[in-house]
Order: structure tokens, then sequence, then C-alpha cells
């Protein structure tokens, strides 16, 4: 079993740094391929999908998290069509397999782009049947309940510390263990 980590946010270069227990704890061991790309937006993965192959690509499980990036750039209508293009886009490339899919709230440091992620999640989640593709909503992890951001979980308000890559792993486990149709790992220790 394996999973295709589409992490489309500037995350990929991240995972060896700020998340890299997080990494080696839930994803190493299911011998994940991280595909993200750093500064990456709807347009530009939908670009590499059009162009690249895919073929020889078997994983049980493809999480795409998308749509952080283009917060500063689109409307929330415009993101949330990307994310469904990108979506439909996989689909058939990987027809057998589940699709995960979901992004970050905490796009930018303006009220503006929290707000355009969350109209933006909402439109995206439409697509999601809940049985594949399927609709992560862990937005909630980088929020506190007045809407503001959490510094100790992205310090610049886009990237996840240490701390917020756990608990988003924890927070999606229960998902990808379900949708791979593996045993949860459990929670890391604080």
């Amino acid at each position: 079993m394996s999973i295709w980590s589409m992490w489309v946010t500037p995350l990929s270069s991240a995972y060896e740094t700020q998340g890299e227990g997080t990494w080696d704890r839930y994803y190493a061991p299911r011998h994940a391929l991280n595909l993200g790309i750093s500064g990456d937006r709807t347009e530009h993965v939908l670009r590499r999908l059009d162009h690249a192959n895919l073929a020889g690509l078997a994983p049980t499980l493809a999480i795409v998290m998308i749509g952080q990036n283009n917060a500063g750039h689109n409307t929330a209508e415009e993101t949330g069509a990307g994310v469904t293009a990108v979506v439909q886009k996989i689909r058939p490339k990987l027809p057998r397999q589940a699709i995960a899919f979901g992004h970050l709230s905490s796009a930018c440091e303006a009220d503006q782009g929290t707000a355009v992620l969350a109209k933006a999640s909402r439109i995206a989640a439409q697509l999601a049947d809940n049985h594949t593709p399927f609709y992560m909503d862990f937005n909630w992890i980088f929020l506190h309940p007045d809407g503001s951001i959490p510094a100790e979980l992205t310090p610049d308000f886009e990237h996840p510390s240490a701390k917020g890559y756990r608990l988003r792993a924890e927070a999606i486990e229960p998902t990808v263990a379900a949708l791979m149709g593996d045993k949860a790992i459990a929670p890391a220790a604080p």
C-alpha cells in the first residue's frame, strides 16, 4: 500500500524541516511520495496533470492539498473551481484509487485570505461524495473560534510549525487509515 501525496501548498521542502517528524511517523511507513512544489496554484497543477505522465503510479490513496496559494490571486469562486478541476482531472487518471482532498485555511495574514479559502472550501467540498473523492476538512485546526490564526501553529500565517504538521496529521489520520484499509497510527506525544 502506498500514498501518492500531492501536498500542493508550500509544504514539499517544509516536510524536510518543520514537518520531518510528522512525515516520518505517518507517511514514510506507508511509502508516501510527496509531489508538492512550493508556490503551486491550481493552474500549475492542472498544467502538470495535462503534461506529466502518471502512468505507472498506482497509489492506494492520493491526498491532494491545494488552493492555499490561490487565495492571494483569485476569488473564492475561482479557487473553488480550480480545486474542483484538479480533483476532476485526477479522478480518471487514477480510477481505482481513493482521492482525499482539502487545504489549509491559513493562507495569509489578512482576514480576507482566510475568508476566501473558507468559501472556496465550501465550493470544492460539494464535489466530494465521501467515498472517492473524499473531502477532509481540517481547517478548524488552524483557526481560533474567533477566526484568528494561532501563531504557534502557523508562525508566518501560512506554513505550519512542527506542531501544526502534527495536529493536521492527527486530524486526518482516521480518514487516511480508513481509505487505505490500514490501522490508524496513534498520535505522537506532544
